[in-house]
């Protein structure tokens, strides 16, 4: 079995929140704990650095953007999904005006399609097809101007996050399914990958 190790900066900032991060920490209650997110002391306790590093992460977005909605197996999911995406792609996370032509998500292989004139979908869309997957956003302007760059992007990481789900069939089984909100748990990743350069440390163990 591969052990991914990915270190963590010593503080992490999600949201209004800046978490410290505290590694090695012994769980002498439980062996087999690998990490905790304490939101109330903003701390993050991980035993191993692996994926359970940015899982606690992701404990920590859904906690400031969601209300601590999503199960354990849940955050589990998204966080591997995560490593495996960043790993495999230049996303350019940081530079607000560059994009990938392709991402590879899991198997699947998305072209990725901006200001597309033939896409007739709003910002955000995502085009699937059996044999074609596509990532599409359209640039618009409104009253002549052109939407914010940073925008633009959140969107695309939208889209991209839609994609994920899609590929490794990620469920929300949230408290209540119905109220969660993907685009705002999305806006929650980009706001913790760009402000703490993860897609730089992620990539830098592979």
């Amino acid at each position: 079995m591969v052990v991914i190790v990915v270190k963590l900066p010593k503080k992490v900032k999600i949201g209004f929140m800046r978490y410290n991060v505290e590694y090695p920490v012994v769980f002498e209650d439980d062996s087999t704990t690998a990490g905790l997110h304490f939101g109330v002391f903003g701390s993050i306790q991980v035993s191993k650095i692996s994926s359970n590093g940015l899982h606690e992460v992701f404990h920590g977005i859904d906690l400031i953007f969601c209300c601590d909605a999503l199960s354990e197996n849940t955050v589990e999911k998204i966080s591997k999904a995560w490593i495996q995406v960043i790993a495999d792609n230049d996303l350019f996370i940081k530079d607000e005006n560059k994009y990938p032509k392709e991402v590879k998500i899991g198997p699947f292989k998305y072209a990725v399609s901006i200001g597309h004139n033939d896409f007739k979908g709003t910002i955000g869309d995502v085009v699937s097809a059996h044999n074609s997957e596509q990532l599409c956003l359209k640039v618009a302007t409104r009253n002549g101007k052109e939407f914010h760059p940073i925008y633009v992007k959140s969107n695309f990481m939208h889209v991209l996050f839609c994609a994920i789900i899609a590929s490794y069939s990620i469920e929300a089984h949230a408290d209540d399914v119905k109220n969660f909100n993907w685009k705002i748990f999305s806006n929650g990743v980009y706001q913790v990958f760009f402000e703490n350069n993860l897609e730089e440390l992620i990539k830098a163990h592979f």
